[in-house]
């Protein structure tokens, strides 16, 4: 995985590269005084790293890597590959302990005060903390990457490549017209019919979820009707479901019930966008039981050939602020997220952040729309 980033990464280009191992301990494994190395030898260097497993020093893997960027003249970027959360590092004894997640964030908050970007990418066990790495670690919660297994990381190479390239502003084709359309997820050539007539919009999709199946998503990738499927793996499930909570006007809707501070989550399809300037999600919904304080809430996320922007929230609903807490609220929402310039692709993606199994959202009726100037 980091050898095929690097390839992606160094295509042509003046770039430098460091490369530091963590376990237990930290080391920087390339040698020269700065740490940086050609994308030639720090392949070579990764080829020489064995797993040596233990505990994991997180903190002071991101002070390494921050020492080895600090004098560059590049954009400095960290990657952050790891399957565990902070176990060491805060002082006294090793474990799961508070103290030393917080030593990690201090490293992280320095290198990020610094100029340096962080994008981090967890292979999930039983011990990784996906929510940590996003909020406290990342340099922006749309910039963090999950995958199941180590083998799956080949799947999410694009996708932080494109991060690099966007944080780094790399993208060739930006304010080029004549730039090829791509697919964002098979990356192959897409002819679209780029007429467009002034003030009108076009109906994407439209589900009432009639034709799902039950799926819980801990850790698959079910797919709800043809245009909808989890968009964050969570210990506790996103569901298509039979149930008389559903807000529709039949009894199947999509359920995110989020148990343990992890979001549950949907997402949309990719929509080709380009030449219209709204990007339109409406729906149904239920909310039951989110104490003061937790909320769901609706994002985007953008697209331009090579270059992906991780999800940004556009609408926040928090209980006790933005609706009745510890209670069952019914109600209709349409988001409206701006299409920016060069944007090719959007998707929408809602998400609940709860911290007990009983606090559940419903979402139905669900359509896209986009509309042109």
């Amino acid at each position: 995985f980091a050898k095929g980033v690097i390839d992606l990464l160094s295509d042509g280009r003046a770039d430098q590269f460091s490369v530091v191992s963590f376990a237990g301990s930290s080391s920087t494994e390339t040698s020269p005084s700065n740490g940086r190395v050609s994308a030639g030898v720090a392949k070579t260097e990764l080829d020489g790293i064995t797993y040596s497993g233990g505990w994991t020093i997180t903190g002071q893997a991101i002070a390494d890597c921050k020492a080895t960027l600090m004098d560059s003249t590049n954009d400095p970027i960290i990657v952050l590959v790891t399957d565990g959360t902070p176990t060491r590092g805060g002082g006294g004894e090793d474990g799961s302990y508070q103290r030393h997640k917080d030593w990690a964030k201090q490293k992280a908050d320095a290198a990020k005060a610094a100029g340096i970007k962080i994008i981090p990418v967890m292979v999930t066990t039983g011990h990784s903390n996906m929510n940590f790495l996003k909020t406290d670690i990342a340099s922006d919660p749309g910039m963090a990457i999950s995958v199941t297994n180590f083998d799956d990381l080949s799947t999410v190479m694009d996708d932080v490549v494109g991060m690099v390239q966007c944080t780094a502003d790399r993208d060739p084709t930006l304010g080029l017209t004549a730039a090829p359309v791509k697919s964002p997820v098979t990356g192959a050539p897409v002819v679209v019919n780029t007429a467009r007539q002034a003030a009108t919009c076009e109906d994407v999709s439209f589900d009432n979820f009639s034709d799902c199946w039950s799926s819980h998503n801990n850790g698959g990738d079910y797919w709800w009707g043809g245009n909808w499927k989890p968009g964050t793996k969570d210990y506790c499930e996103s569901w298509c479901k039979t149930t008389s909570d559903c807000p529709g006007n039949d009894s199947k809707c999509i359920r995110l019930r989020d148990g343990n501070g992890w979001e549950s989550g949907m997402k949309s399809a990719w929509v080709y966008v380009d030449g219209y300037s709204t990007f339109e999600i409406c729906f149904e919904y239920r909310a039951k039981d989110y104490e003061p304080g937790e909320y769901w809430l609706v994002r985007e996320q953008s697209y331009r050939n090579g270059c992906y922007y991780g999800f940004k929230d556009v609408k926040t609903m928090t209980a006790a602020t933005d609706f009745d807490d510890n209670t069952t609220v019914d109600g209709q929402m349409c988001v409206t997220a701006n299409v920016a310039s060069g944007i090719t692709w959007m998707q929408f993606a809602i998400t609940s952040n709860g911290d007990h199994s009983s606090d559940e959202l419903f979402i139905d009726n669900v359509s896209l729309k986009k509309c042109s100037a």
